[in-house]
This record gives structure tokens, sequence and C-alpha cells, in this order.
């Protein structure tokens, strides 16, 4: 007996007699005839159930999809996020390594003209004490030390101050860093004080500026 659901066939149902038994009367092959149309009843529910379920399950991993494919796009941003970071703390790094190798140049300048009058001043003591212990300290010696020590002295003086300005306005540089606010500069004043500091370099020449 064939099971059919809308005229397609699913299966069969095979009614065997024994031997030793009668043929089947009509009871039995109206039991037969039920028991195909309660199994093609069967069936047939069960792919309309399934027929039910599947856009629900189509659904539900759709939805599964795009929470996987989302959360590795956050994942994927939250990545970039992190290299932009390190990216911008690398920058800064470089930047503040360039900004550094500036003011110690800028600084050893003066610091540099200072050891020169340093030693400048050291020298003239030394022909100072000489003259002394020779008994040949006079007038002429003692101007000549003097001339020599005093300007020395005073060019020591002025690049330990400028040494000293350039540490302060790194220091405010540094504060005021991200402000991005103008501010007014005493251009004549700043040449004076640059030509001031490096004098000392051109007094035993002719040069001048």
């Amino acid at each position: 007996m064939p099971v059919k659901v809308h005229g397609q066939i699913n299966g069969f149902i095979m009614l065997r007699q024994k031997p030793h038994q009668a043929s089947p009367d009509s009871t039995a092959i109206q039991f037969v005839i039920s028991t195909a149309f309660a199994l093609a009843t069967t069936i047939r529910s069960a792919q309309l159930s399934l027929s039910l379920d599947s856009p629900s399950q189509r659904e539900i991993q759709l939805e599964q999809s795009v929470r996987q494919h989302n959360k590795g796009i956050k994942e994927m941003l939250q990545n970039l996020e992190k290299a932009q970071n390190y990216q911008v703390e690398v920058e800064k790094m470089e930047a503040l390594g360039k900004l550094v190798a500036g003011v110690a140049h800028e600084v050893n300048t003066p610091l540099g003209v200072a050891m020169t009058s340093v030693s400048i001043v050291e020298e003239q003591i030394k022909k100072l004490e000489t003259a002394y212990r020779n008994q040949q300290l006079d007038e002429s010696v003692f101007i000549e030390f003097l001339d020599s020590s005093i300007p020395a002295v005073d060019m020591t003086n002025t690049n330990l101050e400028r040494a000293a300005l350039l540490v302060q306005q790194f220091k405010q540089t540094s504060d005021n860093e991200g402000h991005g606010e103008a501010e007014v500069v005493a251009f004549k004043p700043l040449c004076e004080e640059l030509i001031t500091s490096i004098a000392p370099l051109y007094q035993p020449t002719t040069s001048s500026l």
C-alpha cells in the first residue's frame, strides 16, 4: 500500500500473509488503508512543521552570523584604535627626541662660550701669578689682566644666564604644549641677546658683528 502526500509517494506499507493464515478480509484491508492515511498525515504535518521552522532557523543563523560579524568589526576597530594610539605615542616620542636634541644643541652653545671665557680667566690668572712670583708685577701687567679678565667674566655670566633661560623656555614650552596660543616675540632684543652670547668667540680675531 503506497503512502502518498500530495500525490507523491513517500513510502509503502506491506501486508504479508502467512501460509497458514486465511486471505485478508475487508477489515484488514481497511486497517492498512487507515494506517497509510495516518502515516501520510503524520509525514505531512512533519513537513509543514519543518517548512514553518526553516525560516525561523535561517533567521536565527542569520542573526548569529550578523552578531559574529559585528563582533569581528568591533574587535578590528579596537585594534585599529590601539594601533593609532601607539602611532601617536611613537610620533610624540620622536618629536620629543628632536626637541630635546635641539634644546641640547642650543644650550651647548652658551655653555661652550662660558667654558671658553673661564679658560681665558684661568690663563690670565696664571700669567698674573707668574709675574708676581718673578717680581714682574707692575701696573701694565695688572691692567692687562683686568682688560682680559673682566670681559671674560661678563661673557661667562651672560652665557650662563642664556643657558638658564633656554632651559626655562624649554620648560615653559613643555607646559604650554597643545595650547596653540600666539605669542608676541621681541625680535630685536632676541638678536642682541644672541649676538652678546657669541661675541666672546670673536674677540681674539678682527671679526665684528
